[in-house]
């Protein structure tokens, strides 16, 4: 018992501490002032804004993380691992054909949202009689409007997923008045999700920041990989939603607790 909750305390400290070093980093490469962040990987899914020298989290998922959510749906369709599940999901809803919109379920509490019974939903297609895993196995005779493929799959689960996140980080701006949006983590990279974030957010006349492959999912020797000028200092001490947070400007100015 006392190992699980050692190990547990420091899987959460960890895990939180590179959400704060993900932001801090998506400022820096993208110029991004004081915007609202989407917090979206394997591991977490939440909608942050920072506050009084605290990133403040206004929701976040309430069960598995969006990241966690595709790619158990890519192993469920076969979907190849290289590079990486969620980059498969998004070339197959890329298609050119036209693709089905299936309905799956839309699940936004406020500003939090709940995913694993989009992934049951969408699973629960692949058991459909009407699913073909490829069209090579459509039957003679068989309209292409009467069967599922893995693309209107792909596609259904991406528009879906990705409509409740623009959703919810909306209304975070719209509470606190902000005009930017930030995107960090794993599947911030995804084009799709950009796209729609960034429809939003010209909408409201705003603008939206994202991070490529390159920097999507952090790692430690990513930090001295940042530009060196305009750099903020980025402290081991940081951890999402933990007080005590001073973001220090290359000119010596810190910002002010806003």
């Amino acid at each position: 018992m006392c190992w699980t909750y050692v190990v547990t305390c420091y899987y959460d400290f960890f895990s939180s501490y590179f959400v704060a070093l993900d932001i801090e980093m998506g400022r820096t490469i993208t110029g991004a002032s004081n915007p609202i962040v989407l917090y979206v990987s394997g591991d977490n899914t939440q909608v942050i804004a920072y506050s009084q020298q605290r990133y403040r989290i206004f929701g976040e998922t309430l069960d598995i993380a969006v990241g966690n959510c595709l790619d158990r749906f890519a192993r469920i369709i076969g979907l190849s691992n290289d590079p990486s599940p969620g980059y498969n999901i998004e070339l197959s809803a890329r298609t050119k054909r036209p693709l089905k919109l299936l309905p799956l379920p839309y699940a936004t509490k406020g500003m939090d949202v709940s995913l694993s019974g989009i992934l049951t939903a969408a699973e629960g297609y692949t058991h459909d009689k009407r699913f073909r895993p490829s069209l090579s196995e459509m039957k003679e005779r068989e309209n292409r409007d009467d069967v599922i493929t893995p693309e209107d799959l792909c596609f259904s689960l991406q528009e879906t997923v990705f409509a409740m996140l623009v959703e919810i980080t909306e209304r975070a701006m719209a509470h606190v008045g902000s005009k930017e949006v930030l995107i960090v983590g794993g599947v911030g990279c995804n084009e799709r999700l950009q796209e729609m974030m960034g429809i939003m957010a010209e909408e409201r006349g705003g603008k939206v920041f994202a991070t490529d492959e390159r920097w999507a999912s952090v790692s430690s020797h990513r930090i001295w990989d940042l530009p060196t000028g305009d750099h903020q200092i980025l402290y081991r001490q940081w951890h999402s939603d933990c007080p005590g947070w001073t973001r220090e400007l290359s000119n010596g100015v810190q910002d002010p607790a806003v």
